[in-house]
C-alpha cells in the first residue's frame, strides 16, 4: 500500500515547529523540479538559434536584467565552461520563435558570444505553469534580489494559484499545492518557496509603493528599511506621491522607522491632505531635542573658574562671546 500523501499545512506546521531555515528545505528543490521535469512527449532539448528567442511575455514577473558585474561573472562562465544548464523555452503558437521561460541572460550571452545556436530544453506547458516555472527559477538562482523584485514574484505566483483553484495543474507530488482545501493560496506560495506565509505577505505590500519608493528600494545597498516600505504601502497612489516630494525631494524630515509609524497615526490611511502630512512632518521636527556639544575640561586648571560660574548657561554663554570675539558672528 502506498504511502500516503502529506497534507502541505502539516508540513509548514512541521517545519515551523523544528525552527529550520525554510530556504534550505529540500521541499523547495523537490518542487521546482516537479515543475519542470514534464512528461516525455512535452519536452525535449534541442539546440535553437539565437534570434529565434522572445523574451518572456506571458505575464510581467518584475525582473530587473542583469548588468555589470552579475552579466560579465556568467559571460566569463560560458565562454570558459560552455553552458552548464539549459536554457527553458516553450514553442509560441503559429510562428517558430519560442518563449524564453528561464535562461534570458544565457541566451543573451551567447549572442555577445556570436554563438548560433543555444542548447534549450522545450517544454509544452500551460501559462500557469510558465509563469511558476519563470519565477522560482529567478527566486531560486539569481546572486542578487531585492525585495521589490521578491514581492511581484510572489504577488504574480499567488495570482496564478488564485486562477487555478482546485485545478491540479502539476505533476506528481506538485499536486499537493492545488489539492488541499483548507490551505489558502498564500500559503500555497509560502510552501513553493520554503518561506513563512507571513514574509509572502510582507513582500507583496512592497509592490503597492508608488514608482519612485519602489525604485529606492531596488538601488543598490538601498537603506530604506523594508518596514517603511510596508507602513507606507497602505496608503494610496496620490498620498505616497505627496510624502515622497516632502521627505525625498525638499527633505522636510527624514524618513525612517518613526517618521512612518508617526504618519500613520497623524494621517490615518488610506489617504491624507498635503496640510496635514506637512503639519505631521513640522510636528516632529519641533519635537526634536536640539543638538548639543560636549566639552571635557581639565579639572585642576578650569576649577577656579568654574566656580564663578552660575550655571551653565553662564558657561554656554562665555564660551559663545570668545568665539564671536575670534571669529566674529557667523548664522
Amino acid at each position: 500500500m502506498p504511502k500516503p500523501k502529506p497534507k502541505l499545512e502539516d508540513m509548514l506546521k512541521n517545519r515551523a515547529a523544528e525552527n529550520e531555515p525554510l530556504e534550505h528545505d529540500d521541499t523547495d528543490v523537490f518542487t521546482y523540479n516537479s515543475m519542470v521535469n514534464v512528461a516525455a512527449q512535452d519536452q525535449i532539448v534541442r539546440d535553437i538559434p539565437v534570434d529565434k528567442f522572445k523574451d518572456f511575455f506571458t505575464a510581467d514577473i518584475g525582473f530587473r536584467p542583469q548588468t555589470g558585474n552579475e552579466f560579465c561573472a556568467l559571460t566569463e562562465s560560458i565562454k570558459e565552461n560552455g553552458l552548464l544548464e539549459d536554457v527553458i523555452a516553450r514553442p509560441i503558437p503559429d510562428s517558430d520563435f519560442f518563449e524564453i521561460i528561464a535562461g534570458k541572460h544565457r541566451v543573451e550571452v551567447h549572442r555577445v558570444l556570436q554563438k548560433a545556436t543555444v542548447r534549450t530544453k522545450v517544454l509544452n506547458v500551460s501559462d500557469a505553469r510558465a509563469v511558476l516555472i519563470a519565477t522560482e527559477t529567478n527566486l531560486k538562482r539569481r546572486q542578487t534580489i531585492s525585495a521589490i523584485e521578491k514581492g511581484y514574484a510572489y504577488k504574480t505566483q499567488l495570482d496564478v494559484l488564485k486562477q487555478q483553484g482546485k485545478k491540479i495543474v502539476l505533476p506528481d507530488d506538485e499536486s499537493i499545492l492545488y489539492d488541499d482545501k483548507k490551505l489558502t493560496s498564500r500559503k500555497r506560495v509560502a510552501f513553493l518557496n520554503g518561506v513563512d506565509e507571513n514574509e509572502v505577505w510582507r513582500y507583496i505590500r512592497l509592490t503597492y509603493l508608488i514608482a519612485p519608493f519602489r525604485e529606492l528600494m531596488m538601488r543598490v545597498n538601498s537603506k530604506f528599511p523594508d518596514n517603511v516600505g510596508i507602513k507606507l504601502s497602505f496608503y494610496d497612489d496620490t498620498t505616497q506621491e505627496i510624502i515622497y516630494r516632502l521627505c525625498m525631494e525638499e527633505k522636510i524630515h527624514s524618513l525612517d522607522m518613526k517618521t512612518a509609524e508617526h504618519l500613520r497615526e497623524e494621517c490615518p490611511i488610506p489617504s491624507a491632505t498635503e496640510d496635514s502630512i506637512s503639519a505631521a512632518l513640522q510636528k516632529l521636527n519641533n519635537n526634536k531635542k536640539p543638538a548639543t556639544i560636549s566639552f571635557k575640561f581639565t579639572k585642576t586648571r578650569f576649577k577656579p573658574y568654574m566656580e564663578k560660574m552660575k550655571s551653565p548657561e553662564d558657561l554656554e554663554n562665555l564660551i559663545l562671546e570668545l568665539l564671536e570675539a575670534r571669529f566674529g558672528v557667523l548664522n
